[in-house]
């Protein structure tokens, strides 16, 4: 019943995105709240790919991704200086010749960076909650992963201002943490932007949620020959010789620390010298064992499973992974605007009708376009310039034209070229680039940004086939088995009817027999009347 029911919605909402509605925030975010199941057969409809493509190409979209890859560089290569400056001052302060103290203007910077991070967290809730969605807010892990930066780099960058940490060890290892945490963000800034690295970051996370049954597994086997290995050889000449001489190299099961972390490296491959367990016949054993069930045995099903996971993620659902990311960051660019464009309404005076579009071009086929606020004339300018250097890169230039070196022109058009190809195109695009994008032409934002629409693969086609088969299988055992109770029922039915009619017989075999009395009584009495 769940089967025909998830079947159902998936056909309304095909029908629905047919209609091609208008891609509202509202609209967006109420995709972005489908289930799973749900939003996954929507990513991969034209309809939401051709909004996904347009709005990820728009300057605001384009400007917060060049924004947000700038500031967490920026974050990673001073919080890299500031920490180590930190760290050498800190353990060289008592010495006669200390490091000098972080720079605080870099500190700034860093602390600059965690605010502009905040910011954008702020005004993510804000827009979400003015769409009713906060929901969507702390049930995504890449917020969290953010608040969790913006911490670190407050946290951080006020103890280096301070310059008072609780310890050394203690700010080396959370600026070691902190560190990590800025490239993790790199990698979830990257799969917004590429479906190699969006594919990459959801197979690691659909990986690791198939392997925790394994890993729970693995734990409970390591920790048992880990003890195991610890009791054979405690209070034995070997760890006894370990306590006597500490400066020796100690045997690696005389505590259970180190006995699970031996065991531990055994499952990577880092056996030593196997000679060690020599002294005794339990020990060796259970390194014979250890070695057939851990190192062969589990290593290779470890190796098979995520082979096979990721498989899945890579051949069967890399599209869908890569626009549910792109949607999710284009809802979340959207829900921005919305709250920016309440702001200006409250602010400046309209006339327009809410809800109405305010630009509307028509396409080459003569349907109306809604056009975004920051594709007016001015993002009009910059196609064709662009379109217009373009065209000196034509190869049918010369003939459409008719020039050739021995004219004027043509050596005209070569000084052009030359000063596109060197002046023209390389400022464009720096200054594009030192405006976040905003003066990019809208051709190198769709360059760059732009993915093809999702093709069904042969894996694709092979499921989808697959999932019909067993439909039909299904339809047809449900058929047989209805068609097996209507012969019961048909059965029965005609055995009662056989019976009725037995019945029905028999009563008219006696009723006929009645009146064969009957007609024989009549017939005497009539003899007898004659006789008389």
């Amino acid at each position: 019943e769940r089967v025909y029911e998830r079947q159902n919605a998936s056909a309304c909402l095909e029908l629905y995105l047919e209609a091609r509605p208008q891609a509202s925030a509202d609209f967006l975010t109420a995709v972005q709240t489908l289930p799973e199941w749900l939003r996954d057969k929507a990513v991969l409809s034209d309809h939401i790919q051709n909004i996904l493509n347009h709005k990820i190409v728009m300057r605001f979209p384009t400007m917060m991704l060049i924004m947000d890859a700038f500031f967490l560089m920026l974050a990673i290569v001073l919080f890299e200086i500031t920490t180590g400056e930190t760290i050498d001052y800190l353990f060289t302060k008592n010495f006669d010749d200390p490091q000098p103290q972080a720079n605080i203007g870099k500190i700034a910077i860093v602390l600059f960076c965690g605010a502009y991070f905040l910011a954008r967290e702020i005004v993510q809730i804000v827009s979400l909650v003015t769409l009713g969605n906060f929901n969507s807010w702390y049930t995504d892990m890449g917020n969290w992963l953010d608040v969790t930066l913006i911490f670190f780099l407050f946290y951080f960058g006020a103890v280096m201002l301070a310059n008072n940490p609780v310890s050394g060890e203690m700010f080396r290892s959370g600026t070691a943490i902190a560190k990590g945490f800025l490239w993790i963000s790199v990698i979830s800034w990257m799969k917004s932007t590429q479906v190699e690295f969006s594919v990459f970051v959801s197979g690691v996370t659909y990986v690791v949620e198939r392997l925790a049954a394994f890993l729970l597994a693995l734990c409970v086997i390591l920790l048992m020959f880990a003890q195991m290995f610890y009791i054979v050889y405690d209070e034995t000449e070997l760890c006894s010789c370990g306590e006597m001489y500490p400066q020796a190299n100690p045997f690696p099961h005389c505590t259970f620390q180190d006995s699970l972390m031996k065991v531990y490296t055994m499952l990577m491959g880092e056996i030593g010298n196997e000679m060690r367990y020599a002294t005794s016949r339990v020990a060796q054993f259970l390194y014979v064992t250890f070695a057939f069930l851990v190192v062969i045995l589990l290593s290779n099903v470890l190796i098979a499973i995520v082979t096979d996971s990721y498989g899945v993620i890579k051949n069967e659902r890399a599209a869908m992974v890569f626009w549910s990311n792109r949607l999710d960051f284009v809802a979340e660019m959207d829900s921005i605007k919305n709250v920016w464009k309440r702001i200006k309404k409250l602010v400046v005076q309209s006339d327009e009708v809410e809800g109405a579009p305010s630009r509307v071009r028509e396409n080459p086929e003569g349907d109306p376009t809604i056009l975004e606020e920051d594709e007016g004339n001015n993002g009009d300018r910059l196609r064709n310039g662009w379109k217009t250097i373009m065209n000196l890169f034509d190869p049918n230039l010369y003939e459409t034209y008719d020039v050739n070196p021995s004219s004027f022109e043509f050596w005209c058009y070569v000084l052009v070229r030359f000063a596109a190809i060197f002046f023209i195109i390389p400022v464009w695009l720096i200054i594009g680039l030192c405006t976040a994008g905003f003066l990019w032409p809208p051709q190198v934002r769709e360059y760059l940004f732009q993915q093809k629409k999702a093709a069904i693969s042969r894996a694709d086609m092979a499921e989808q086939i697959t999932a019909q088969i067993n439909e039909l299988q299904k339809e047809i055992r449900v058929l047989r088995a209805d068609l097996k109770g209507e012969l019961k029922n048909d059965r029965r039915e005609f055995t009662l009817v056989r019976a009725e009619v037995d019945a029905v017989k028999a009563e008219v075999m006696a009723d006929l027999l009645q009146v064969k009395e009957i007609m024989m009584t009549l017939l005497d009495m009539t003899k007898s009347q004659v006789r008389t």
